[in-house]
């Protein structure tokens, strides 16, 4: 039985799905950076006002 689940992890089918799954977790990763910045920790903004995450808890 593990002789087979070799077998099948060596065909091109398990090595084009493993790179789906990679490239779909690369995507996902460097689009999440884009949308929600690099350290955003801003949770209200109104005019040129911000309040950080921080303040928020404090207050």
């Amino acid at each position: 039985m593990l002789e087979a689940l070799r077998n099948a992890a060596g065909s091109w089918v398990a090595k084009a799905l493993l790179a789906l799954l990679i490239l779909s977790f690369a995507v996902w990763g460097i689009s999440g950076q884009m949308l929600g910045g690099f350290a955003s920790n801003t949770v209200i903004t109104a005019g040129k006002t911000t309040v950080s995450a921080l303040d928020y808890r404090l207050a």
